[in-house]
């Protein structure tokens, strides 16, 4: 019965509207609306909106406006909050605590778009590499209210070279698939042998964060940045070391 009032209001609306009455059209539907009491209307992810509200949907994510607004106006502003950056903002974040690092997004899509070749190159790897890194990203401005961002910013970045474990050998072979049959220069197990090294270890890191294993955390750590009297604990380090990690993988994909 709602609905065929519903579609019977709209109909007196449009002929309204036809005639030059656009106005007394407005204000007719808008208080058929506020009559209805018990009027709902589904949203695209079926929540229930109730009262003086509609929903507007642009495929996958409604937002809410007043039926007066959406009506009285040809062009329905949307004013929903823009998505944020997380990159972007994580990149200012890690530039804070390490002055000298300077990599840009463009770079850490490049670093992502590699990634990902890798992982299409092997069938059985279903690993998405944006959603990973994106995901550490978030993580790291997430300090502020997640008492595990640490933890949950490692198990994104480990997972970048879980497929080939704590091996440089394997990670050098599955890299090296991706290899253009052109290029002399990709680097290889004999040429950038401490570059893959390094990854071995960033992915020792990362894991034992992940997995709160203060031991291995610690060797690794001091593995990394050649210092032996580093303690664990500090989320300045933390970052420091993801700022480092970025520094490294770009400049390795600038090899490639």
């Amino acid at each position: 019965m709602v609905d065929l009032l519903t579609n019977l209001s709209k109909l007196a609306v449009a002929v309204l509207a036809f005639f030059g009455f656009k106005d007394i059209a407005s204000k007719i539907y808008i208080n058929f609306l506020n009559k209805k009491q018990n009027l709902q209307i589904s949203g695209s992810r079926n929540k229930a909106i109730s009262g003086n509200t509609v929903t507007i949907n642009n495929f996958y994510r409604p937002y809410i406006k007043k039926p007066e607004d959406v009506f009285s106006s040809s062009t329905v502003q949307d004013d929903r909050p823009i998505i944020r950056d997380y990159i972007k903002e994580a990149l200012t974040l890690l530039s804070d605590v390490k002055p000298s690092f300077s990599v840009t997004t463009p770079q850490v899509m490049s670093i992502v778009n590699f990634f990902q070749s890798v992982f299409d190159a092997d069938k059985n790897n279903g690993r998405n590499s944006s959603t990973l890194v994106k995901g550490a990203c978030y993580a790291l401005l997430s300090e502020g209210d997640n008492p595990e961002w640490i933890e949950h910013c490692s198990g994104s970045l480990r997972e970048l070279f879980h497929a080939w474990g704590a091996s440089s050998g394997m990670i050098s072979s599955a890299f090296n698939k991706v290899k253009k049959s052109t290029s002399a220069s990709f680097p290889t197990m004999t040429s950038n042998r401490d570059e893959y090294i390094k990854m071995e270890n960033y992915y020792r890191y990362f894991s034992s964060k992940c997995h709160h294993d203060q031991v291995g955390t610690l060797k690794a750590l001091r593995t990394l940045h050649g210092n032996e009297g580093l303690k664990n604990g500090s989320p300045e380090l933390f970052k420091q070391t993801v700022a480092m990690f970025f520094d490294d993988m770009s400049n390795f994909v600038r090899l490639t």
